[in-house]
């Protein structure tokens, strides 16, 4: 059985395809490009602008942690909404209060902030972007935004530093008038007890380490210590010499030599007086000193000698005579200036007693007084350190502040200033237009496939001939009127002549609109800008 071999291939049928219904993809393809040529026209054209600040660590001033933040602290509701308010864009102002909130919703959606540290991680550099498609609008608004951020921030830390130098002021006042009250309380507490402001506690490390009343009260312990050895001392010492005095005798009996003898009465007179001497140097001393014993055995002595003397008989006639004791008269002066010695010992250790017990009782009255003014002294000095430690935070603190008040405080540099963007960013005609191309010729080759297999029928020779067992030996064309002939020409016209128009008037729209929008109707620039409005 014969059969056609079939010679074209798909690509041939495809072009096949095409080459009949050609106009069906010129047509939507023109269509969809005019749009897209009048959308790239009219679609509002965003600007981006940019600005980028170097946030550096100063001492007294921001942390890297404002860079941290920027991203939130610059897109804040209430930041956009303050600036955009004193900036008073007309537009804004315009709108509900509901829109209004939309209005900046879409601008915080807008702004964008990106954070860059640098090599050493010490130095942050904030770069903040901001699209718009009206450029003098988004130049005025990110420069009005950044200065207002910097300025936020700048004036957050001044008003910290204040309320610290406030804080402090008045902590260091509050220090000084209780370091104040201390003193004028020690004041009054030694006044009340007569006391002398210079006089330091007992005990205190100064130059005066005690207080008279307690030096008296040593000194008058020490010197009645010393009275009452006296007075036993001399109480001894005068029972002895009057013990001495008693055993004494009046006269002394001697006998003297008449004739040849030689009388010995000379040196019996000058052993007495050695005698008394000795016996008036012992009065000095006390029984158990060795000086006391060694004079004792000098007197005993001198006494034997006395005595040998007065029994020496001399072959010539002794007459026996007497004489006054001579060694009772110094004797008794002495017991007279010890005793007058004696009481003025007693006296005076009467007055040291009197003396004593009323130090003591001042003393004990002035213990609680010396407590009292330790303490105070002591909570002066805390005072004092802790006013000197406010006064130096206050100082420290009010130095800081007038550092944040110059220039060389602000941490901030802007390192790109804002500038007028030269030609839109978004969208791109370009691309938009090409997009639009594509997506037109796609519709047309979509229509013309769908307009060729949609239809259940044989459509070429070759359809025929795969299907049939027989070989196809022709075909025959269909037959067309002269009256089918012009109808298919007019409809061919028409649409041809619409589409045209249609594609001419969008083109044409798109040129007045570029141009000069005064061509346009009020009607249609309207609706022009309603979508305008829709597609920013």
């Amino acid at each position: 059985m014969a059969v056609e071999v079939e010679t074209r291939g798909q690509l041939q049928e495809f072009l096949g395809l095409i080459a009949r219904r050609r106009w069906q993809v010129i047509l939507p393809a023109a269509l969809v490009l005019s749009l897209g040529v009048f959308f790239a026209v009219v679609v509002p054209k965003r600007y981006v602008v940019k600005t980028q600040v170097e946030l550096r660590p100063v001492a007294v001033s921001v942390s890297p942690k404002e860079a941290a933040n920027a991203q939130f602290q610059i897109k804040s509701r209430e930041r956009v909404k303050k600036v955009t308010q004193a900036l008073e864009n007309r537009e804004y102002l315009a709108l509900t209060p509901s829109e209004q909130e939309d209005w900046l919703g879409d601008v915080q959606d807008d702004v964008k902030v990106t954070i860059a540290q640098s090599t050493n991680q010490a130095t942050s550099f904030v770069n903040i972007e901001y699209s718009n498609v009206s450029v003098d609008w988004a130049v005025e608004f990110l420069r009005a935004l950044r200065n207002d951020w910097i300025a936020d921030v700048i004036e957050r830390d001044r008003r910290k530093v204040a309320d610290e130098v406030l804080r402090l002021s008045t902590q260091r006042l509050r220090a000084e008038r209780q370091y104040q009250k201390e003193e004028q309380d020690l004041t009054e507490v030694l006044r009340l007890h007569g006391l002398s402001a210079t006089q330091p506690v007992p005990g205190a490390d100064a130059a005066r380490s005690e207080d008279p009343v307690f030096e008296r009260l040593r000194r008058n312990e020490v010197l009645l210590e010393e009275t009452r050895s006296e007075i036993d001392e001399k109480s001894v010492l005068l029972a002895e010499l009057e013990k001495r005095l008693e055993d004494l005798p009046a006269r002394l009996e001697f006998e003297e030599a008449v004739g040849a003898a030689v009388s010995n009465a000379a040196e019996i007179a000058e052993l007495d007086r050695r005698i008394v001497e000795l016996r008036v140097r012992q009065e000095g001393l006390k029984p158990a000193n060795s000086r006391y014993k060694q004079i004792q055995e000098e007197i005993r002595g001198l006494e034997a000698q006395r005595g040998a003397l007065t029994r020496t008989v001399a072959r010539a006639e002794l007459l026996q005579r007497s004489q006054p004791n001579p060694a009772i008269p110094p004797l008794k002066n002495r017991i007279d200036a010890l005793a007058a010695e004696l009481r003025v010992a007693e006296s005076r250790r009467a007055r040291l007693v009197g003396e004593i017990d009323e130090d003591q009782r001042r003393v004990a009255e002035l213990q609680g007084v010396y407590r009292e003014v330790r303490e105070r002294k002591e909570s002066i000095a805390r005072h004092a350190a802790s006013l000197a430690a406010a006064e130096a935070s206050y100082q420290a603190k009010l130095r800081e502040s007038e550092l944040l008040s110059s220039p060389l405080s602000n941490p901030f540099e802007i390192t790109q200033e804002v500038a007028t963007p030269s030609k839109p960013t978004e969208p791109n005609p370009l691309l938009i237009v090409s997009f639009s191309l594509v997506l037109g010729i796609g519709l047309g080759l979509g229509l013309a496939m769908a307009g060729e297999y949609s239809r259940n029928c044989f459509r070429t020779m070759a359809d025929v001939g795969r299907v049939m067992a027989i070989p196809v030996l022709g075909t025959v064309q269909r037959i067309v009127t002269r009256r089918e002939a012009r109808l298919a020409a007019a409809r061919r016209v028409s649409v041809a002549a619409a589409s045209v128009v249609l594609v001419g008037a969008i083109l044409f729209v798109t040129w007045a609109w570029a141009n000069d929008a005064k061509y346009l109707s009020q009607d249609l620039r309207d609706a022009i800008e309603g979508l305008r409005a829709r597609l920013k």
